[in-house]
């Protein structure tokens, strides 16, 4: 339909004609390779591990260089940049000015990768995914990947599974379904995604009915498996999807169907309210509640204080678990707040934390919008794909929204690149339009790409070239290095020295500012001093070396100044191995580890006196480390 609109105004052209084959190629060979990292992300442990987010990067960035040769291999090129696009952009640039400014480059690298990453997927999914097929592709994909993640871990939860796939499961989340994720909270957060979207085809699109009791089956899967994560964040996020679910139910229905389907939505609401209160209420449920609100409650006081340190910009991308020492409330090692709103505030600041909250709003109205567009040129019994994905986008992003409360998900890549291709997938189901529309014109709800040709079509290309090799050169050190690392540690438990010493010295090579490589060099020859008794002293001075280099790197990492303290034990120096177990204790003075591991320190030169008072204050601040009750009871200093 094309509009008609007075002579004295501009008027734009919105592309609507066919593409080049090579351009064709390249749209299909970019959906598909989106498609497969939005299946290998989940299925990899979510990609919590570099090993697997590295892949999935090479794969988004190769999609945004067959993007380039798509813009090139025509004359004018459709581009979309939806509501959604400028807080998108703002968010990408932002976070790599933080790593820009990052106090150790190494730690916010990571951070930085993800969220370019994150944003080239944003825009690729946006300008590429536009026929039918496209959506129904991604919609299976996200429902089959949900559909198999929820079977794995109802296998977990019903028959004690204690792996995940080959790999034994932390000590823990023994006893939680956590599918192919490791965390059952990370697993919680990527299911309460996928109902909606297999919940709102059921309800809203005009798929066959044989397409429809597959959805239905896969959204009863993903409840149940959900109930078993026993994870807050999933429960209170699948809630608030059932919510905007049930909206839009009243929105579309006739006055009989309306009730009905209202009616049967609220009674299946109430029985798994009612499930959930059962668990809640056994002893089990009230002690896991209690520490599960008491832990974060600790928890977040320390964000904040950290957060206090700059409020403005944060303390860097990644630096909570590195700062989180000098402020411990609780034993253990924290890489997030489990908060994502408090994380972000306190490692990107007030602007990070505001710049997070435009792309939510954008996406919200710009969600709604499509959905009153369509609500207005469709009758309410017209079913509708587009619509169907829409709405469950919308959910998605509320349960993510409400969940995100109680747990830090996105740190999982899998759960940010499947948020992130739900966003864009749901943007490209606007109306699209014909013809041409009035440049000043604004198009809510509507799907309008914008030709671009000559230097602003050079200009994009520019661009995402720029995004690409800066992504690039990160991944060309980290990852290599991360391989290297890997097979170092295999050849180490081995015992195959010469090999792992190859492969760490290969891996400190690829990327030198690596502390992790450092340090793990370290400990590889303080691991050797003990296996060669002839050349001990001079594999411990090696390793000394290196431990130095990893606190260069990384002056946070405490845990260097202890394995320092052992080698200087070892070495028979023991006013140097003292000094570096109380610079240890100064970094991280609430640390049940290192006070006992000082206790041991004395208790090895003889100091007794210093080591009950080590080892009593190890007790004292109660970790799960069973050493230091061991050891007063041996020296008789606790009753029995």
């Amino acid at each position: 339909m094309v509009n008609h609109h007075p002579t004295n105004r501009r008027i734009r052209s919105v592309w609507t004609g066919p593409q080049s084959t090579v351009g064709h190629v390249c749209q299909t060979a970019i959906i598909v390779l989106c498609a497969l990292a939005l299946v290998f992300a989940p299925l990899a442990f979510g990609a919590v591990r570099f090993w697997a987010l590295g892949p999935i990067l090479i794969v988004i960035g190769l999609s945004g260089v067959l993007w380039i040769v798509r813009i090139l291999s025509t004359r004018e090129m459709p581009v979309v940049l939806s509501t959604l696009g400028p807080p998108v952009i703002a968010l990408a640039a932002y976070v790599v000015i933080r790593y820009g400014l990052s106090e150790i480059e190494p730690i916010a690298c990571g951070a930085m990768m993800q969220a370019l990453g994150a944003a080239l997927l944003f825009f690729l999914v946006l300008n590429n995914l536009r026929h039918r097929w496209h959506i129904t592709v991604f919609v299976w994909v996200l429902v089959g990947t949900g559909t198999f993640v929820a079977g794995y871990a109802l296998w977990q939860g019903l028959l004690g599974g204690t792996w995940v796939w080959a790999f034994p499961q932390y000590d823990q989340y023994l006893g939680r379904a956590s599918g192919t994720f490791v965390s059952p909270y990370h697993c919680a957060a990527y299911l309460q995604m996928v109902f909606p979207i297999a919940a709102a085809n059921f309800l809203f699109s005009r798929r066959s009915l044989e397409q429809k009791v597959m959805m239905g089956i896969a959204c009863l899967l993903i409840v149940a498996a959900l109930l078993l994560t026993a994870a807050p964040n999933g429960w209170l996020g699948w809630l608030a999807s059932v919510i905007v679910l049930l909206v839009y139910i009243i929105k579309r229905g006739g006055k009989k169907s309306r009730w009905l389907m209202v009616g049967v939505g609220l009674l299946g609401l109430l029985l798994i309210v009612a499930l959930i209160g059962l668990l809640a209420g056994s002893d089990a449920g009230r002690d896991f509640i209690t520490t599960e609100r008491q832990s974060r409650a600790i928890l977040w006081r320390s964000a904040w204080e950290i957060a206090r340190g700059n409020i403005l910009l944060g303390a860097g991308p990644g630096m909570f678990r590195w700062l989180y020492p000098a402020q411990r409330t609780l034993q253990g090692v924290f890489d997030s707040t489990q908060n994502e709103y408090l994380n972000v505030f306190t490692e990107y600041g007030l602007i990070g934390l505001a710049l997070v909250l435009w792309v939510l709003g954008a996406f919200v109205m710009g969600a709604a919008q499509i959905l009153s567009v369509r609500a207005a040129r469709y009758s309410a019994s017209t079913m509708s794909n587009r619509y169907a994905f829409t709405v469950g986008g919308l959910a998605a992003v509320a349960a993510l929204v409400v969940g995100s409360v109680f747990d830090s998900s996105l740190h999982a890549p899998a759960n940010l690149f499947t948020v992130v291709a739900i966003m864009a997938t749901t943007l490209t189901c606007g109306v699209h339009p014909g013809g041409k529309v009035d440049d000043g014109e604004e198009l809510p709800g509507r799907y309008t790409p914008r030709s671009l040709k000559g230097l602003n079509k050079l200009a994009l290309v520019a661009t995402l070239a720029c995004v690409i090799l800066l992504l690039a050169s990160r991944l060309s050190k980290s990852y290599p290095a991360d391989v290297c690392l890997r097979l170092a540690e295999r050849d180490r438990n081995r015992c195959d020295w010469l090999a792992a010493e190859e492969h760490y010295l290969q891996a400190w090579n690829f990327d030198r500012r690596n502390f992790e490589v450092t340090r793990a060099l370290g400990d590889f020859f303080s691991a050797r001093a003990t296996w060669d008794i002839a050349r001990r002293d001079r594999l411990m001075d090696e390793a000394l070396t290196w431990y130095d280099r990893a606190l260069t790197a990384n002056p946070h990492d405490a845990d260097v100044f202890v394995k320092m303290g052992r080698a200087y034990d070892a070495l028979g120096k023991g006013e140097l191995a003292n000094e570096r177990y109380q610079r240890a204790i100064q970094a991280d003075p609430q640390n049940v580890t290192y006070h006992a591991q000082i206790a041991l320190h004395y208790q090895r030169w003889g100091e007794m006196d210093d080591a009950i008072v080590s080892f009593a204050r190890a007790y004292e601040l109660s970790g799960d480390d069973p050493l230091p009750e061991i050891e007063l009871r041996q020296l008789g200093k606790l009753d029995s």
